[in-house]
């Protein structure tokens, strides 16, 4: 019974690690630049559009910090989103 057990937690690890590979090809989306990604958080409460880059690039932007609420759901929605692909 053991070995049986075993050999399905073996077999359902095997799937999982099989379905996890389809993502691969969309690994970009998540794995960016993950310390950008929060720099750019940290300072203007999301991630900067192309123009908004270039707006800074020229003018400079404002700072606009994120609040503590908007803090909390970037990082619990990203915990969430973590686990979810993994």
């Amino acid at each position: 019974m053991r070995a049986e057990l075993m050999e399905h937690v073996t077999h359902v690890m095997n799937n999982a690690a099989d379905f996890q590979a389809t993502f691969d090809a969309y690994s970009y989306l998540w794995t960016d630049d993950r310390h950008e990604f929060m720099r750019q958080f940290l300072l203007y409460n999301h991630v900067l559009t192309h123009s908004e880059i270039e707006l800074l690039a020229e003018e400079g932007m404002t700072e606009n910090p994120p609040s503590l609420k908007q803090f909390r759901d970037q990082v619990t929605s990203r915990h969430h989103h973590h686990h979810c692909l993994y």
